[in-house]
């Protein structure tokens, strides 16, 4: 008999995640672990999973806010809290290492002169609007990212 697959230590964190915490002013969070070993090897899995992305092909440009922590566990941490309901500038003082002031704002991100492991995540994210926010991860060589799109 062939023997299981060995499952990540936390499954919970590392999966992708749709909450509604009604304590929240965010009524609906999906969360897109790109760090998730399912995610990283067929990216196209976001794409069967979420007509929301399928719908972004081709984007340039996106207004994203983020969160960088230079260690995995902080990132984590800073996911739970969000899956809680904790409010996303809040998080975003608590855990960021950059970016604190205006809720973690970045300002335009492209294609052009940016991180690919950012930019992959960042282009494709749904916009976080009217209660409803998507936000994804990235590891780069810097650290880890949790992204938000705010507008595009």
């Amino acid at each position: 008999m062939p023997k299981p697959k060995p499952q990540p230590k936390d499954t919970k964190s590392r999966t992708t995640t749709t909450t509604t915490n009604p304590k929240s002013s965010n009524k609906g969070l999906t969360i897109i672990d790109t760090l998730d070993a399912k995610y990283a090897k067929a990216p196209k899995l976001w794409h069967d999973e979420y007509p929301e992305i399928s719908a972004l092909k081709g984007v340039q440009s996106a207004k994203c806010s983020g969160i960088f922590t230079s260690k995995e566990g902080p990132m984590r941490s800073a996911l739970e809290e969000l899956r809680a309901g904790t409010d996303w500038a809040a998080v975003v003082e608590k855990y960021s290492e950059e970016k604190k002031k205006n809720g973690g704002a970045l300002g335009v991100i492209s294609k052009v002169g940016n991180m690919a492991e950012f930019t992959d995540v960042a282009l494709w994210l749904p916009v976080s609007q009217g209660g409803n926010m998507w936000i994804g991860t990235a590891k780069s060589k810097e650290g880890y990212h949790i992204i938000k799109v705010d507008a595009r």
